[in-house]
């Protein structure tokens, strides 16, 4: 039976486990991130070293899928180089995806802002148009009309007030 070490960063986490070919490799850091790996022909002596890829181009993603479009897959490499490929471009429409979104959302907040500002201009605009076409003349008829209704109901309220059960008798 083969056995594997498992180094992170130069520091071993796993020594002298056995490799079984059905379960493969499986790591479960600190962090909660996980580690998977299956290898078939795997020799004594073999290396594995994993980097995460800092950033990932979806036009180099494509080029590299059309490259290796019409090579044969028979070699474990080739494989691992077509799926490596297809993750990538997997990847790259999640986070294109994700960024359509967000711009989505932040495209309906400046049509929601817009939509209130032509509310608010619009308010502004009726209440400017009143104040500029107002009848001066008209205005202060229907004020003194007002006015003089004020009074009536003024003068009324106070003889009503006035008047109690005992001027009635």
């Amino acid at each position: 039976m083969t056995q594997y070490s498992l180094s992170i960063d130069g520091k071993e986490v796993v020594a002298g486990e056995n490799y079984d070919p059905k379960q493969g490799i499986q790591y479960t850091a600190a962090d909660g991130s996980e580690l998977s790996i299956t290898l078939d022909d795997v020799e004594v002596g073999d290396q594995l070293t994993l980097n995460p890829a800092q950033s990932i181009n979806i036009f180099d993603s494509l080029q590299d899928a059309i490259d290796n479009a019409e090579k044969p897959t028979s070699s474990a490499a080739a494989e691992a180089t077509l799926q490596r490929v297809i993750d990538d471009i997997d990847s790259s429409f999640v986070h294109v995806s994700q960024r359509r979104s967000e711009v989505g959302t932040i495209m309906q907040q400046v049509e929601r802002q817009q939509d209130q500002h032509l509310d608010f201009e619009l308010t502004l605009n009726t209440a400017q148009s009143g104040l500029e076409d107002l009848d001066y003349s008209k205005a202060i008829m229907e004020m003194n009309q007002q006015m003089m209704a004020l009074q009536a109901s003024q003068s009324a309220f106070s003889k009503t007030k006035q008047l109690s059960l005992f001027n009635y008798l």
